[in-house]
């Protein structure tokens, strides 16, 4: 155990001390975002950003038509709170969401209130402009310009969908909060047996999707963004600190709605990537968000259309093939995301650890490995990355833990600065059996 602690210790001081010396790790090409447009009006070559005035907004609730039951309307406030918390913090961004009200006031999507002041109206409907949508937003554009006072929000009413208002650590490994409610796990696809006839949809990242709609940002089809469809990541925070937009949403906030005088300095790692190869029929079209494949022994990573995702293992090739039994010297395949949700550049270290539990230990868990990189500014990574597996004892499960920190690069000869390091870990999927 001490051992353990003292390999890290050794390792942290010669990751400073390589700051210091100014070794800086090659960045990353900054990612793009896509924005809304009007009828080409809006955000082409030489024309302005369809945005709101102002980045201060304030927010309305309409729930006098809804089937909601009064429970529900205080979830989905305090589920409102949380996001606009995320919103706030951004950092690097004038945006600042104000007042929340609720008002038994009549809502149809699309019709304007006339709001003077910058205001998102969200409210609920029967039904919406495509059968496949459970929410829809969008900004309310004034004729002969590209700022707006006003954008809508729109969610199934809950006489037609099923909402429910928990925050798994993601949307495959755990279930609904909700005891009433069941969530498919794998290898289970939805539609069989043991998953809930209609699953229920999380109302927290639908929410914070079409919050972004409102603000002016579109669909990605190409990027790892909030903005894309499917399963969108539940980061492993607390409770209200799970569902943040993701750092190229954040790149197109900070552009929309610039202030450069607050700093941020947080970076995170994911489980979750976007599929790129299957991009939804509406558009401007959107990829998909899907988890990303369990740790598995192999010789080379399974790189077949779409197979670096969950329900496959992430290694293919030789005897052991997404085994996930794992003998001392065996090359271990794993795929993770890092993301800098920060305004300034970062790098750090990247360390693999196997834990007999799901949380991070660093007396107990065994160290496997460290990985050294760097992320832009509101930049992603996605990682594919072989580990050498450790002694483990046999017939013992062990999760895989990841453990990142970064900080802003110093000048030469510098110290870094503390106030810019950051760390976080995750357990990957599944379980690794020592042999």
């Amino acid at each position: 155990m001490m051992k353990r602690r003292n390999r890290w210790l050794v390792r942290a001081v010669v990751c400073l001390a390589a700051i210091a010396s100014g070794l800086v790790l090659a960045p990353q090409a900054a990612p793009a975002y896509t924005l809304q447009t009007f009828n080409g009006a809006c955000n082409g070559p030489g024309q302005d950003p369809l945005k709101f005035g102002k980045g201060t907004v304030n927010v309305v609730l309409h729930y006098g038509e809804s089937k909601a039951l009064f429970f529900d309307i205080l979830k989905i406030l305090a589920v409102m709170r949380d996001v606009h918390d995320q919103i706030n913090q951004m950092g690097g961004s004038s945006v600042h969401i104000g007042s929340v009200t609720a008002t038994t006031d009549p809502f149809t999507f699309g019709t304007p209130f006339s709001d003077t002041t910058p205001t998102i109206h969200v409210g609920f409907a029967p039904s919406l402009a495509d059968p496949s949508f459970d929410g829809e937003g969008s900004p309310l554009k004034p004729a002969n310009s590209c700022t707006y006072t006003e954008a809508h929000v729109a969610f199934l009413d809950f006489d037609t969908h099923r909402w429910t208002f928990g925050d798994p650590a993601d949307f495959w490994l755990a279930g609904a909060s909700d005891t009433a409610t069941a969530v498919c796990k794998p290898p289970t696809p939805p539609g069989t047996p043991n998953c809930a006839t209609v699953n229920p949809t999380y109302f927290q990242p639908v929410y914070l999707h079409e919050l972004l709609h409102a603000f002016g940002l579109a669909h990605s089809d190409s990027t790892f963004s909030f903005m894309n469809y499917g399963d969108r990541p539940w980061a492993n925070r607390p409770a209200g600190d799970k569902i943040r937009p993701l750092p190229d949403d954040l790149r197109a906030m900070r552009y929309l709605y610039p202030d450069t005088s607050n700093d941020r300095y947080e970076i995170g790692v994911l489980d979750n990537w976007d599929d790129d190869s299957t991009l939804s029929s509406i558009a401007p079209k959107a990829a998909y968000a899907r988890p990303l494949c369990a740790p598995s022994l192999g010789t080379d990573f399974d790189s077949a259309p779409g197979h670096r995702f969950a329900y496959y293992p992430c290694g293919t090739g030789g005897p052991n093939a997404g085994s996930i039994v794992a003998c001392e010297g065996d090359s271990l395949k794993t795929r993770f995301a890092l993301v800098n949700y920060g305004t300034g550049d970062v790098e750090g270290t990247v360390s693999l650890y196997f834990s007999t539990d799901s949380t991070f230990d660093l007396g107990s868990d065994i160290y496997a490995g460290d990985l050294d990189t760097s992320l832009v500014a509101a930049g992603s990574k996605l990682h594919s990355r072989a580990w050498k597996v450790p002694a483990l004892t046999s017939g013992t499960k062990y999760y895989t833990i990841l453990y990142v920190t970064m900080w802003k690069p110093a000048a030469t000869g510098a110290a870094v600065d503390p106030a810019t390091m950051s760390s976080d870990w995750i357990p990957l999927r599944g379980t690794i059996e020592g042999c």
